[in-house]
């Protein structure tokens, strides 16, 4: 866990039992769609190690990779094949890992959005290259609009001269 979050929270049988009994208590489809809604994102993380057009940082994508590789040892902590609980410490772990790899899963969902939409030409690198420009370009045009929304066009309080109406 700490070679992926070095300052993730530590977590003991304790804590690892009395979130097995709160889902436990949870009805049986609702358990089941509390841990896939957390196991997508594992599948997030593999589409992004394989995508080529993505770029492989040797950081974020070793955390990735070291996670997804406790993640895929079917006799880790509590088997895979327990029914229910079997994916608890995977989804726990992930949970806990997460703030280490959320950015670049987010990076990488948008760029994903945005090939799709925008459907830039060239190679990865070039669409990667596309992506940054743009994101670059509507960061700066948020940064303006910013600018002149805290300006004043002209002053404002009194004027010098008064109107008389006679």
């Amino acid at each position: 866990m700490h070679e992926v979050y070095p300052e993730a929270r530590q977590i003991d049988a304790d804590r690892i039992a009395s979130i097995g009994r709160w889902l436990q208590d949870l009805p049986a489809e609702q358990a089941r769609a509390v841990l896939d809604e957390r196991l997508t994102r594992i599948e997030q993380l593999r589409r992004m190690l394989a995508d080529p057009d993505w770029d492989q940082r040797e950081g974020p994508d070793g955390r990735v990779r070291t996670l997804l590789a406790y993640l895929d040892q079917s006799s880790d902590l509590i088997p895979d094949d327990v029914p229910v609980f079997g994916l608890l410490d995977d989804v726990i772990l992930l949970e806990l890992a997460w703030p280490a790899l959320a950015t670049e899963a987010e990076d990488y969902a948008d760029f994903c959005s945005y090939r799709d939409t925008e459907q830039p030409a060239g190679d990865g690198a070039h669409r990667r290259e596309a992506w940054i420009n743009d994101r670059l370009q509507a960061l700066a045009l948020l940064q303006h609009h910013n600018r002149v929304n805290e300006s004043r066009y002209a002053e404002s309080g009194q004027p010098r001269d008064v109107f008389r109406v006679r």
